[in-house]
């Protein structure tokens, strides 16, 4: 039976729920999402891309998957440091109230609120001011996964597909011989294509090359970026 490793590329299957009360809060299932009232017609309900060691998940599941087999199912209960962390002090912040008034705004206990750039739960509202939480919902909470390695990725030019759209939106690929072409919707910055370069270089050794290609109103504009692997 084939058995996880750090570095393979794998589909994983899970359903996450909070241990305290048992609330599910995701799943790569849709039975189980419209079960548990989490279901969204938008999302595509199918095992999700995994690069096992790089923390693409919370960083407890990512140390579980390792040794495990491919096709078991297994349960994992994380902390909160293994999983969303935990509740930070510093990230609770007063706010007056007329900031939200001034917007036509009323704060309310519960509401999501965007606060120069941060999302944060409003937890009270007192004396002209409101008490904001900027820590992560499941902050402080435990979580249990259970989980499936669906299978282990082998084909190059399959990881590479993945590998692609877990860093880019709108995203195809193919490979020729060492060399790996990626098609995008929209200009990619250099320090961007640097670094997808040198990590698809790490995690695929035989791609030698990877060329950006940039395809918009049915023209292509063609940006390269070669490098040799170390």
């Amino acid at each position: 039976m084939n058995k996880v490793q750090k570095g393979d590329f794998i589909e994983l299957e899970y359903t996450a729920s909070i241990k305290e009360n048992n609330l599910v809060f995701d799943t790569t299932n849709e039975e189980i999402a419209k079960h548990h009232n989490i279901y969204h017609k938008e999302n595509k309900y199918k095992p999700v891309f995994v690069l096992v060691g790089e923390n693409v998940v919370v960083t407890g599941l990512d140390k579980e998957l390792e040794g495990k087999e491919v096709g078991k199912e297994y349960l994992v209960e994380l902390v909160p440091e293994e999983a969303y962390g935990k509740k930070d002090p510093k990230l609770y912040q007063l706010i007056a109230a007329s900031k939200f008034k001034s917007q036509n705004m009323m704060p309310m206990p519960g509401l999501q609120v965007t606060v120069d750039n941060l999302i944060g739960v409003i937890k009270a509202v007192s004396g002209g001011r409101v008490m904001i939480d900027f820590n992560h919902p499941l902050a402080g909470k435990n979580i249990v996964y259970s989980f499936k390695v669906a299978r282990i990725i082998e084909k190059n030019e399959e990881k590479l597909n993945a590998f692609s759209a877990m860093y880019l939106q709108e995203t195809s690929a193919s490979l020729i011989e060492d060399a790996a072409n990626i098609r995008v919707k929209h200009d990619v910055p250099k320090e961007v294509q640097d670094m997808i370069t040198e990590k698809i270089q790490k995690f695929i050794p035989s791609i030698k090359r990877v060329e950006f290609k940039i395809e918009a109103n049915n023209k292509e504009k063609e940006k390269t970026k070669s490098q040799p692997s170390l």
